[in-house]
């Protein structure tokens, strides 16, 4: 998916480069919760940045570096981890003086056919947030102090967010709808299919208990271990959410997750956003060295993982909460996630305040 927003800003090239490639820049943008520089290169070819955007209530990130870098004209990045990005700012001067800023981003989330379903999804909210940096540069290279500080005061109240999560909600149902994936049902299941999608947020948590609600006995996951319907899912889920919890799991927190495709990885992953509790996933590709580096550097409190990565995790999983996934062995040396299932409290969890996770 490519989304693209200019602007004509009353300054020249140069002046309107020095505040784009200025990291302090980035790190005001409205949507932009987490802008930090990676490494000693502040600016550059090969600069770093590890950034985190807000796209409705998730938070979306990604290691990015310096690809391209032309002043005063272009400078473009890409993911290094995370999210799937591409940026380019690209700078024309116009005959009258005044440049012609552009902003573009491409981006890619995983997940095949639902992953297309939430880009679409994720495409105006995601417009509106390059249409807010735009105006931010227009605002610094123009504005008085004077205007700065009424921009300030312009955040949207409780009713300006309501109109946003309205009109986002909106969007994401027209867009189910197109799908295939919202047929005509009882009202009554409607209703509270949507009241779990307010309650939750939009995330994984969402998801399944709307589904649990109004496809509670139909196939959700099917794996080598056999099948389980939304309604087991959810069941599920809430023991873990509610086992790790006990583990000492909070809102606000982060676990890694290195697991290959099974119901383990699925359940892992909404039982998390049922706590509020952020997703580092691990690729089952990386060396050990690799995954000591990534999981030292963004210090998830637990790692889950299956079995066969035990050695490569050995190092990287020191001092660590650790749950093991899918078990190869008779005895294994941690806790289980099917274990935990079946331990865990059968009680929903109270939804976390993000609804992010």
């Amino acid at each position: 998916m490519r989304v693209e927003e200019s602007i004509v800003v009353d300054a020249g090239c140069e002046e309107a480069w020095e505040l784009v490639s200025d990291p302090e820049f980035h790190a005001r943008i409205p949507s932009i919760s987490r802008w930090e520089v990676q490494g000693r290169k502040q600016r550059g070819l090969g600069a770093r940045y590890l950034m985190r955007m807000a796209v409705g209530s998730a938070q979306v990130g990604s290691l990015v570096e310096i690809v391209e870098w032309d002043p005063p004209r272009d400078v473009a990045w890409t993911s290094v981890m995370g999210i799937d990005q591409r940026v380019r700012w690209r700078l024309r001067e116009q005959e009258d003086g005044t440049t012609k800023v552009t902003y573009r981003l491409s981006y890619q989330a995983p997940g095949g056919l639902l992953g297309t379903i939430s880009d679409r999804v994720a495409a105006p909210i995601v417009r509106r947030n390059l249409k807010d940096a735009l105006e931010l540069l227009k605002r610094e290279l123009e504005g008085d102090e004077e205007d700065m500080a009424r921009s300030s005061d312009d955040t949207p109240g409780l009713i300006g967010r309501a109109r946003t999560g309205l009109g986002d909600g909106i969007y994401a149902v027209k867009t189910f709808a197109s799908a295939g994936l919202i047929r005509p049902e009882r009202p009554d299941k409607s209703i509270r299919a949507l009241l779990a999608t307010q309650k939750w947020g939009y995330n994984s948590a969402a998801g399944y208990v709307a589904n649990a609600v109004r496809y509670p006995n139909e196939d959700a996951i099917i794996d080598e271990l056999g099948r389980l319907t939304f309604k087991e899912v959810h069941e599920r889920t809430n023991r873990l959410a509610n086992a790790w919890s006990d583990a000492g799991l909070l809102e606000g927190d982060q676990i890694a997750i290195m697991c290959r495709n099974h119901r383990y990885f699925i359940e892992s992953t909404v039982a998390a956003a049922k706590l509020g509790v952020s997703c580092l996933y691990l690729n089952t590709q990386f060396a050990g060295p690799q995954l000591t580096e990534v999981v030292g550097r963004e210090k998830p409190k637990a790692i889950v993982f299956d079995e066969e990565f035990t050695e490569l995790l050995e190092d990287a999983s020191t001092r660590r909460k650790r749950f093991i996934a899918w078990v190869d062995s008779d005895a294994p040396a941690d806790p289980t996630i099917e274990q935990l299932i079946e331990e865990g409290d059968e009680e929903q969890p109270v939804p976390p305040r993000s609804r992010g996770g």
